[in-house]
This record gives structure tokens, C-alpha cells and sequence, in this order.
């Protein structure tokens, strides 16, 4: 089985492997079926720490957070045109680089940071 930061490195270097169209609503999707699946072990903290950093929020989930951080003026008018959405996928990314960031080496497996991948692989991921 791969290590959630295999996974998170994957992902964020090759959303389009994972989802079929990357945008929000897709990778938010993707996202919070991966921790489902993995009893919460991705995500767990997140929510959390998005409030933290934004001094608000405890209330909200951490998909309504992300998007307070890439519109702090509020959301743009449905449909997003197509550089918005790409916006807010590339802020929930960073987001998400900077909270594994902050558990020292990745995300939490049993509780546990992971350390950093020492792979220097480029390409996408293989079977």
C-alpha cells in the first residue's frame, strides 16, 4: 500500500491522474472520498488548522475554508469561469502543501508524521 505522502506527492503534481476534470468540485470530491476511505488519516487536523490560520471559521467545513482563503472578497458568481476554479484548486493545493508542512514531514499515518519522500521520481505514478 502506498504512504499517504506517496499519495499526496502523486497528487498534487498530477491531479489529472486522479480526478477527470481538475477542477474544485472535483478534487474537493476526490479529496474527501480518499479520507473516507482512509478513516480520516489525510485530513484529519485540516479543518482545524484552516481556522486557525484564518482567525475564523471553526464552524465551517474545511472546503467553505479554502475557498474564504482564495476569494477573501467572496466567491465569484456560478459557474466559475474557468481561471477561477483553476485559482481555487491551486490555493486548496498550496493549502494543503503548507498543513502537511506543518506536521513535520507529511501526513499523519496512526497518529504518526511520515517523514519526507526521498524519491526523486518525476514522472506520473506507476502501477
Amino acid at each position: 500500500m502506498r504512504s499517504r505522502q506517496d499519495f499526496w506527492e502523486d497528487f498534487k503534481k498530477y491531479p489529472g491522474i486522479f480526478v477527470a476534470r481538475v477542477n474544485f468540485e472535483s478534487v474537493t470530491g476526490f479529496l474527501s472520498g480518499y479520507d473516507v476511505a482512509t478513516a480520516g488519516d489525510l485530513l484529519n487536523g485540516f479543518q482545524e488548522w484552516l481556522a486557525t490560520e484564518l482567525g475564523f471559521g471553526r464552524n465551517l467545513n474545511w472546503v467553505a475554508l479554502v475557498l474564504n482563503f482564495a476569494f477573501p472578497e467572496g466567491r465569484p458568481t456560478e459557474p466559475w469561469s474557468p481561471e477561477d476554479d483553476q485559482h481555487a484548486v491551486d490555493q486548496l493545493l498550496k493549502l494543503l502543501d503548507e498543513y502537511f508542512g506543518s506536521l513535520a514531514g507529511g501526513p499523519k499515518t496512526d497518529g504518526e508524521p511520515q517523514p519526507a519522500p526521498q524519491s526523486s521520481r518525476t514522472g506520473p505514478p506507476r502501477s
